[in-house]
């Protein structure tokens, strides 16, 4: 009996999915390299700009949930939130 319950246990934990990275409707985490200063996009990619105002977004919500990019709008990831850019 216990050794059913480990492995259900077992088998629950390896079909849990982790933090997609890439939504279901294909949205790209962005995320920034310091040592290098670079932005990228995750799991793969490279953003062809990031504006001041995203930039800004992206540091004040890196700990809550991060900024996204989809359909060529920034928002953020958890609330969905669209981040207005300003045009130059």
């Amino acid at each position: 009996m216990k050794l059913a319950i480990i492995l259900i246990g077992s088998l629950v934990l390896l079909l849990v999915p982790g933090v997609p990275v890439e939504g279901s409707y294909g949205k790209l985490r962005l995320a920034y390299n310091p040592t290098y200063d670079i932005w990228f996009f995750q799991p793969k990619g490279k953003p062809k700009n990031v504006s001041k105002k995203v930039q800004e977004a992206y540091y004040a919500a890196k700990k809550k949930g991060g900024v996204c990019f989809a359909n060529n709008i920034w928002s953020y990831c958890i609330t969905g939130e669209i981040i207005e850019e300003t045009k130059p």
